[in-house]
């Protein structure tokens, strides 16, 4: 749901001559950008399907996707730009290199022209959005995905990472798995990165996000071990989800 960006526009004082008027506006000054977010496992893109190393194991990632609400751009005089309310990224076609490579895209118009020097947002769903299901919402609205919700727990999923382990090598990515699907009234984290950002008259201009899973699934210095940890579906996994969260805001590099 992207909100429509509003811009003052300065009209000229108007000057009586005779009965007649003249009416000057000035058109405002506008460009054009997109974000892409770009995900990775230590130095390589992250490719569905493809073969890592995780600890002892050769792991398969099958899902990654998350919610983000109150996307902004920040100028050097710290006006603020708002550029969507409630976004999905989903890294679901990076399923080979190229396709990787492209990460997640997202177009936006008539922004004003000027430097910006930080962007930020909100990992998940704020205090704002509790006690609201996918009923709330109209049918394409990214919050109407009964995938999302969380019905046991009474809000919605905002983060969705699921791999596959081959932990005896013989070629089986089903020895081990993981479900970190990451949820609860406290599961949101505020995020922003400092940016050097110009954006000139009718330009068109990009911006990288990259995140390493490897940071997201790194706590007290070691990567998560799914034999301990599989899943976060019981009320024993919110401190879990909690570090998990935590190591979100950190991953986000801007390149």
């Amino acid at each position: 749901m992207f909100k429509n960006i509003a811009f003052i526009t300065l009209v000229s004082a108007v000057f009586l001559i005779g009965c007649g008027s003249d009416d000057t506006s000035v058109t405002p000054l506008e460009s054009d950008l997109t974000i892409k977010f770009k995900s990775h496992y230590g130095p390589s893109l992250l490719v569905l399907g493809d073969t890592y190393n995780y600890l002892d194991y050769e792991v398969q990632f099958d899902k990654f996707k998350f919610i983000l609400t109150d996307l902004e751009l920040v100028s050097d005089n710290n006006e603020v730009v708002s550029l969507s309310d409630v976004t999905l990224i989903d890294f679901k076609d990076a399923v080979n290199e190229t396709e990787a490579a492209k990460g997640v895209s997202f177009d936006f118009s008539a922004i004003p022209t000027g430097n910006y020097k930080s962007i930020r947002f909100t990992i998940g769903l704020d205090s704002s959005y509790l006690g609201l299901t996918p009923a709330d919402f109209s049918s394409n609205d990214i919050l109407a995905q009964s995938e999302l919700y969380w019905a046991s727990w009474g809000n919605y999923i905002i983060t969705k990472l699921e791999a596959r382990f081959d932990a005896n090598e013989d070629g089986n990515f089903l020895d081990e798995t993981f479900q970190y699907h990451l949820g609860g009234d406290e599961a949101f984290r505020s995020v922003e990165k400092s940016i050097d950002l110009s954006l000139i008259l009718d330009g068109s201009s990009s911006l990288d996000l990259d995140l390493d899973i490897k940071d997201i699934l790194t706590i007290d210095g070691a990567l998560v071990d799914p034999a301990e940890w599989s899943a976060t579906h019981s009320t024993s996994s919110v401190g879990f989800i909690a570090d998990l969260l935590n190591n979100f805001v950190d991953a986000f590099e801007n390149n």
